[in-house]
């Protein structure tokens, strides 16, 4: 009986990890997608205030 019982547990066990590596795939996408405009900004910023140093500099 317990033996019957444990196949189904692991076909319950995959399918629950593969919804569980869906949503964290999209999770990954995001923080992906906000790590790239994090960076974006960062270098934006760094530009900007380069740009401001040399006007100053002239």
């Amino acid at each position: 009986m317990l033996y019957e019982k444990k196949p189904s547990l692991n076909l319950e066990a995959i399918i629950f990890v593969r919804k569980q590596l869906g949503g964290s795939n999209l999770d990954m996408m995001m923080l992906g997608t906000l790590a790239l405009l994090a960076t974006a900004m960062y270098g934006i910023i760094r530009w900007s205030s380069h740009v401001v140093d040399d006007r100053e500099e002239k």
